[in-house]
């Protein structure tokens, strides 16, 4: 009854999923990836061609175990995708080695060719430097834009002009610009004429001596890990609003007169030069400096770090690094007699950048006042090392949250059709040839059941391995946030606890419901192991029923005269002959008796032992069957039928050939008794 009652609410559920209109179901399906949303066909024929409309393609070579079946299951997508529907965004992922640019050419070409607009390309480890084709950057649609190589490699170069006439958002990460795209006059980005964010990470500038990035629209600018070693990037930017620099090594010559956020990290040979003196809509500055190892502070670096201190003079919220104090101190006379200029300031921050090494415990008080003095009423905060440590901690336990609610969401969405997805349906093999050999066909299908048999423990061996990755990959993240928030004063702790405590509950559920999917995939995949075991065993006892009646059928004509010996009565030709003589002849006649019942019996038993061992193999076989679901035991029965019906020959055919030598025997016994009696007859 209790079973009865969880089947109708799980098929009230899956009503419920099912008569969601299909562009929920889409959003939902482009969470999960491509290959699992094709995979959803399998459920119903609700799902069947639902995927087929995706305006969202996510691919990614980590799904697959080699470039080949990756590059077929793209080819089955693509040709199978309704071509009416645009793709809004599209994602994909190389985690193995491409040694084919028209590979990824026909993948961008046909998202290009569908309006895309949003569109992620990752070039992660193993692959060769690729070249984007030229219809990527002559896009009229696309509207965001994340290129990302990988560190270990130069993954993609960038050759072309670029005229994205309606790109808005553009990231890109190790990637390597040639020298013919950076010599520009122009500037690389300025025929993107709606370009409004623009994130530069790991990013080298093959053989240049500069960089321009000119731009009339642009307003976010994000600059991380440069590598163009001494030479000079020059943004002009008079739209720029928000400018984030992090360790770009390099001259940065920076024209941004509507700058309202600046946010500096970098060593003290990394300078930001401004052109202009005044920021009226400046708001905040975080400069964060750090000096070189074994770096001795000297005046020149001093009067650079002052001289940006005073362009930035507008400002009204600040932050500092106090190493930032310890580069300024040679010029520490000149600056305690210097105004202060910095008017418009509401907030001074100060704040250990190096959490190794201690360089100051407080600010100079000459600094302080030369900050402080124009503005009287401004906050000052200090941030201890002790207090930084506790941020940092508070940051990275945030962080690791906030990866891990993903990671669980992520595998929340995944857990309701993994079952589906990973249990694939056994489908028999079919004899390619129309005429095959019967015996044949059965051991094609007994061998391709062995194949999905070690395919089905390989896959179950696959997921246990994957869940238990899952599990630790969800308990490590735990006791990690766990040992961050230890390191937190109790105030800070308590901010968060109760978010940590929350996760903590749900990936407890979802481990559960992981543990759960493994068992319902084990106890499936053991009960599929065990049909495929009988169907199996059923189709190699057919196989070896199936000699043993050829070989009988090929001895049926010739066992009579192996097995029947010729025997040649012993006449009397004396009709006086001496009466030993007749006592020999009588004792042979005897012998013969004696053998033609032995043989007679033994072809009997031999009949009957071939009989009973068909029969036997038959009802094995047939044992077996039964134990089958009807779909499988469907597909061996017509195989057993035409096996029954040749036995139930052989078997006739058998009973015939005793029946045939019996009667000769016993003709045979007639004629030697009578010889027998004629030579042991007294002779008076």
């Amino acid at each position: 009854m209790e079973s009865g009652c969880g089947k109708t609410s799980m098929n009230v559920q899956g009503d419920r999923l099912s008569n969601l209109p299909d562009d929920l179901i889409h959003k939902i399906l482009s969470l999960v990836g491509i290959k699992l949303s094709v995979q959803t066909s399998a459920l119903s024929s609700r799902w069947r061609y639902l995927w087929t409309s995706l305006p969202c393609l996510n691919f990614s070579s980590e799904d697959f175990k080699s470039l080949a079946k990756f590059s077929k299951f793209v080819t089955h997508v693509l040709s199978c995708r309704n071509n009416q529907i645009e793709v809004s965004s599209a994602k994909l992922s190389f985690h193995v080695y491409i040694d084919s640019q028209a590979f990824v050419k026909r993948i961008l070409d046909y998202v290009i060719s569908h309006n895309v607009k949003q569109l992620t390309v990752s070039c992660l480890p193993y692959m060769c430097a690729i070249e984007l084709p030229l219809s990527l950057f002559s896009s009229q649609s696309l509207e965001h834009l994340t290129i990302a190589g990988h560190s270990s490699v130069s993954s993609v170069i960038l050759t072309s002009t670029w005229e994205l006439t309606s790109l808005t958002t553009l990231h890109i990460e190790y990637i390597t610009f040639s020298d013919e795209v950076t010599a520009k006059d122009t500037g690389i980005f300025s025929k993107c004429a709606n370009l409004k964010k623009l994130v530069l990470k790991v990013c080298s500038m093959a053989g240049s001596n500069g960089v321009d990035i000119c731009h009339p629209g642009l307003s976010n600018l994000t600059l991380e890990n440069g590598t163009l070693s001494t030479n000079v990037i020059n943004v002009v930017a008079p739209q720029l609003k928000d400018l984030t620099v992090r360790n770009w090594r390099g001259l940065h010559l920076i024209s941004a007169p509507e700058l309202v956020s600046l946010r500096f990290e970098g060593l003290q040979s990394q300078w930001l030069k401004f052109s202009s003196y005044v920021f009226c809509s400046l708001e905040n500055v975080d400069l964060c400096i750090i000096k070189e190892c074994h770096y001795k502070p000297n005046k020149p670096d001093a009067h650079t770090i002052f001289d940006l201190l005073q362009q930035l003079h507008s400002v009204k919220y600040l932050t500092l690094n106090l190493e930032i104090f310890e580069l300024l101190s040679p010029l520490m006379e000149l600056i305690s007699y210097q105004p202060s200029p910095f008017v418009n300031l509401k907030s001074l921050k100060v704040y250990p950048g190096d959490l190794l090494v201690k360089v100051l415990e407080t600010i100079p008080a000459e600094v302080k006042k030369y900050l402080l003095d124009g503005s009287p009423s401004a906050t000052f905060t200090e941030v201890s090392y002790e207090e930084m440590r506790a941020l940092k901690s508070a940051e990275s336990a945030l962080n690791c949250m906030e990866e891990l609610g993903v990671m669980l969401e992520k595998e929340k969405a995944n857990i309701k059709t993994n079952i589906a997805h990973l249990d694939r349906v056994m489908t028999p093999v079919e004899s390619q040839e129309p005429n095959m050999h019967e015996q044949d066909k059965m051991q094609i299908n007994a061998w391709a059941i062995l194949i999905q048999i070690y395919s089905c423990w390989k896959v179950l061996s696959d997921q246990i391995k994957d869940g238990k990755a899952k599990t630790f990959g969800i308990i490590s993240n735990l006791c990690h946030i766990e040992e961050l928030l230890t390191k937190l004063p109790a105030s800070k702790s308590a901010q968060i606890e109760t978010s940590f405590s929350r996760l903590y509950t749900e990936a407890d559920v979802v481990m559960n419901a992981i543990m759960n999917s493994m068992k319902i995939q084990f106890d499936e995949k053991q009960s599929r192991l065990k049909e495929m075991k009988y169907a199996e065993s059923a189709l190699n006892y057919m196989v070896e029923l199936r000699e043993m009646l050829e070989h009988e059928k090929a001895n049926m004509e010739t066992n009579i005269a192996y097995m029947d010996r010729v025997m040649t009565p012993m006449e009397c030709h004396e009709p006086n002959m001496h009466e030993q003589d007749k006592m020999q002849i009588s004792k042979k006649m005897r012998n013969q008796i004696d053998s033609c019942w032995k043989d007679l019996r033994a072809q009997i038993e031999h009949g009957k032992s071939k009989t009973s061992d068909i029969i036997s193999w038959l009802c094995r076989i047939e044992g077996l069957l039964t134990k089958l679901p009807e779909s499988k035991g469907d597909q061996i029965e017509k195989s057993f039928s035409r096996l029954c019906t040749e036995a139930d020959t052989v078997m006739n055919n058998i009973i015939d050939c005793v029946k045939i030598q019996s009667e000769e025997k016993r003709s045979r016994l007639s004629i030697y008794c009578h010889d027998l009696a004629m030579a042991v007859k007294p002779s008076f």
